[in-house]
């Protein structure tokens, strides 16, 4: 019968002749799944792993710079005295902490410039001033623009010598010098001008203007 032959050579046929997957398409499939596996669990666990590192710390600032403690300026002064004197300046000062209070000495040496009637002629003359005190310094601006008050102890010596009457005015004092005074700029370099006055036992011996340039550190 037709049917039975027909029937008999399907039965007869090998194995890897039939339709539908082989061994080998099982094999190449296994390979494929398991690949897959793999790299979907390796993803898994390198978001796990950075899940579980703690976040890096916070930056530290940096520490702010001290306060400069001490100041040295240098500048000039004039004013009237005996006469009419101007000298070269200076001042060393020293802020214990960085804070508002500071210790200072200022020393000043120059000459009378002018003595008497303006038509007298000055002969020889002298000025020098050598103190210490305290000073209280007081800002604004972060410290851009301040004011300072002083008072200072110490010794004055001006004299003058003319070709006109009186011939000669020589002062060698112990004074009080109180000052007030503006300060501004920088960190490091700052303008300062004051006012002051010198004060003896018998009256005042001096009245003038200081100015220079300090320099803090």
């Amino acid at each position: 019968m037709v049917d039975g032959r027909t029937s008999h050579r399907f039965r007869g046929d090998p194995p890897g002749r039939r339709g539908g997957p082989t061994i080998a398409s099982y094999a190449r499939m296994r390979r494929l799944v398991v690949a897959v596996i793999a790299i979907v669990a390796g993803i898994a666990g390198t978001g796990w792993i950075a899940r579980a590192e703690p976040p890096p710390a916070p930056a530290v600032p940096p520490a702010p710079e001290p306060p400069a403690q001490f100041y040295l300026e240098l500048g000039g002064a004039f004013g009237l005295g005996v006469g009419v004197y101007a000298a070269g300046a200076g001042e060393l000062g020293y802020r214990p902490g960085g804070g508002s209070l500071s210790i200072h000495a200022v020393i000043q040496d120059g000459s009378v410039v002018l003595y008497g009637p303006f038509d007298a002629h000055v002969a020889s003359s002298g000025y020098f001033a050598l103190r210490a005190g305290v000073e209280e310094l007081g800002c604004v601006r972060h410290g851009v623009w301040c004011a300072f008050a002083s008072a200072d102890i110490g010794y004055l010596h001006q004299y003058a010598t003319t070709t006109s009457e009186p011939p000669h005015e020589d002062h060698r004092v112990a004074i009080i010098v109180p000052r007030i005074g503006l300060d501004a700029g920088g960190g490091v370099l700052r303008v300062r001008v004051g006012f002051e006055t010198s004060l003896s036992r018998q009256s005042w011996e001096t009245r003038g203007m200081t100015a220079g340039i300090a320099f803090n550190w």
